[in-house]
């Protein structure tokens, strides 16, 4: 039996979807925030899940903060200035 794997960025849209109107007076930075904390947590389970010699960057404490969660931070500010353009 197979995995089904959902991408975070399907499963985060899918969550915001129906608060598109209040999503939009937050500011940018709060976007970035979050999605730095949700790239953390994604990284933590793809370490926790996967061989330490693929993912493996500096100590377990500094790499998902320096992979996973700037590249949360990036793709949470995208969203937040794609979002505040398009509403």
């Amino acid at each position: 039996m197979g995995r089904t794997i959902l991408p975070v960025s399907s499963a985060l849209a899918l969550v915001s979807y129906p608060f598109l109107r209040t999503l939009r007076a937050i500011d940018t930075r709060t976007f970035g925030l979050v999605g730095f904390l949700a790239g953390v947590l994604v990284w933590f389970g793809i370490w926790s899940n996967g061989p330490a010699e693929n993912i493996y960057f500096g100590s377990p404490w500094i790499s998902p903060f320096l992979v996973g969660g700037l590249a949360g931070c990036a793709g949470g500010l995208a969203y937040g200035r794609h979002l505040s353009r398009e509403l």
